[in-house]
């Protein structure tokens, strides 16, 4: 018998495969935490005084190119100026210059989307929330919205654009971009989480 507190090689050995083999499992493109976001990126978006929804998924090879924070002074809201709708905030993803996307926030003032196809996509945030894609030839809003054959959301779209989520009365959070495959961007969409 060992003596108490006496190192067991056989048990570290064990430890360390067991975590190695936890982090060889994580799918890749996952991130814990807000995926890709800088010290400074946290801090500029905690500014935009609205809550922030950020991905805790990216595709593999997909980086944070871009943030936009646009803020508003409470007095400036409402009225005919840069702060119409409210504060908003952008961040813009890319894989390459052919393909990227974009989750916006804003305050107010949005319109409708739509596209060819949809498919509904569950998220924790805004519960069931719809995914436009194809390439209508009225642009978006003037497609047919039909539901997506399966076959589809495994096809790179031109583009997509989800509708608005949020509250009744604002902020409204959504995704758009082009030249993804609608699978990998419902996952981004099912993803989102509020900034802490």
């Amino acid at each position: 018998m060992r003596p108490r507190g006496a190192f067991d090689g056989r048990m570290f050995v064990s430890v360390a495969a067991l975590l190695f083999a936890l982090f060889a499992l994580k799918e890749p493109g996952v991130s814990a935490g807000p995926a890709e976001l800088s010290a400074t990126n946290v801090a500029q978006l905690r500014g935009v005084g609205m809550r922030v929804a950020v991905p805790g998924y990216l595709p593999p090879e997909y980086n944070l190119i871009r943030v936009e924070v646009h803020r508003c002074p409470l007095n400036a809201q409402g009225q005919r100026s840069a702060c119409k709708f409210g504060p908003a905030y952008a961040l813009h993803y890319a894989k390459g210059v052919d393909s990227g996307f974009v989750i916006e926030g804003v305050g107010g003032g949005i319109g409708d989307t739509g596209d060819d196809y949809q498919t509904t996509v569950r998220t924790a945030l805004f519960g069931p929330t719809t995914l436009y894609f194809g390439s209508s030839s009225g642009g978006p809003g003037l497609g047919a919205m039909k539901p997506s054959p399966p076959a589809l959301m495994l096809r790179y779209q031109s583009r997509f654009i989800s509708e608005w989520a949020g509250g009744r009365n604002g902020p409204f959070y959504h995704i758009r971009g082009h030249s993804m495959r609608p699978v990998d961007v419902a996952k981004v969409l099912a993803s989102l989480h509020w900034l802490r």
